[in-house]
């Protein structure tokens, strides 16, 4: 059973207010389903996750077909999807419904105060619920590429994986001979916030070509590249506590830890590992 709590894909086509942008002719995805980041259990990770891979061909092409009403190549290289990136930057919106605006830890701190939740009504932190839908079809096109680029790859749910099998993200992954070569819906969903954060003015840096997903599979086969969940977390973690000079409330860690696919907390450096145990201001 999914969670009462979590919108589906049918009810985030059902939006309340009016958008100043429109994307013509284009038909999301609204099955009764939660997005595959937002399974609560293992047994619903998998049949989201599923459900996601079946349709994968048919999604991918609704955001390609996209791609070319706007002029844009549609190839599995790195160029086209640099192309892609720039489109998708200069039009993805904030949420404008009821309650979007709600406060986001993960949102770049204004010093002294935390940056504004909601900008000329437009969230800062929340995808307007139709770009939600889109993010996943551009998930969905940009594995298909992977796949087509990397003899051998293809589709999993990221609790198959030995390492991960309590995990309860139905995450899509593409993985080829045991290797992960990347998390398409994850990265394009950052990539969506990221380029949002930057057009409403939190961000002062460039947002980075999206055609990079594609360029990582050339190093991919090295085992220096291979994923390594806990060196990820520790990574963002140290992020988190130069942006903002303190750690996640313990609650928080440990939900990180879940969504790299950890069973438990990794063993922290020592700054970390002091921090972790201090009252964040």
């Amino acid at each position: 059973m999914r969670s009462i709590d979590e919108p589906t894909y049918r009810s985030l086509g059902r939006e309340t207010v009016p958008y100043p942008g429109r994307i013509d002719r284009y038909a999301p995805y609204t099955p009764n389903h939660e997005p595959p980041d937002r399974t609560a259990t293992k047994d619903r990770a998998r049949i989201v996750a599923g459900r996601v891979i079946a349709v994968a061909q048919e999604r991918a092409a609704h955001a390609a077909a996209l791609l070319e009403r706007e002029g844009i190549a549609v190839a599995p290289n790195a160029e086209a999807w640099d192309s892609a990136g720039c489109w998708l930057a200069e039009h993805v919106e904030g949420s404008r419904e009821p309650g979007s605006d709600r406060y986001s830890p993960g949102l770049p701190r204004q010093y002294p105060s935390p940056a504004p939740t909601q900008i000329g009504g437009e969230s800062t932190t929340q995808l307007r619920p139709f770009w939600r839908c889109i993010a996943l079809d551009f998930g969905l096109l940009l594995g298909q590429h992977m796949i087509a680029a990397r003899p051998g790859a293809g589709w999993t749910v990221e609790n198959a994986l030995p390492a991960r099998n309590s995990n309860v993200s139905g995450e899509s992954l593409i993985v080829a001979d045991g290797i992960v070569l990347g998390y398409p819906l994850r990265q394009i969903r950052d990539f969506l916030h990221v380029a949002l954060l930057t057009r409403l003015g939190l961000l002062n840096e460039a947002v980075s070509p999206l055609g990079n997903a594609m360029r990582r599979l050339v190093t991919a086969d090295n085992p220096a590249n291979r994923d390594d969940p806990a060196a990820d977390l520790i990574a963002k973690l140290e992020e988190f506590v130069m942006e903002y000079g303190f750690m996640p409330s313990g609650e928080e860690l440990y939900l990180l830890a879940e969504q790299f696919g950890l069973d438990a907390l990794p063993p922290l450096p020592p700054n970390l590992e002091v921090l972790r145990h201090q009252i964040a201001p």
